[in-house]
């Protein structure tokens, strides 16, 4: 992830995720063997807006991009913030 200040009250972030998966593992009930199976790997991308509202309220809003061999994943979350 990399941050970056606009200015003191905006932030933007950005980041690549690498993740290479197996699947647990698979039983062989002929040998009684335990394999593994590559699922292969996946990039996703991860962008970040952090806003400061006031002196203690912060809304942050990110978006993530993941695309694997089994399926594509589109998320988009919203966090409200207060420091105490």
């Amino acid at each position: 992830m990399v941050y970056f200040a606009v200015n003191p009250y905006i932030s933007l972030n950005f980041g690549v995720r690498y993740q290479y998966a197996t699947q647990n593992s698979i039983n062989d009930t002929l040998s009684n063997t335990t394999r593994y199976v590559p699922q292969g790997s996946s990039v996703g991308y991860i962008f970040g807006l952090a806003y400061e509202i006031k002196s203690r309220f912060i809304l942050y809003a990110s978006a993530e991009k993941l695309d694997t061999a089994q399926y594509s994943s589109d998320m988009l979350s919203f966090t409200l913030s207060y420091r105490i």
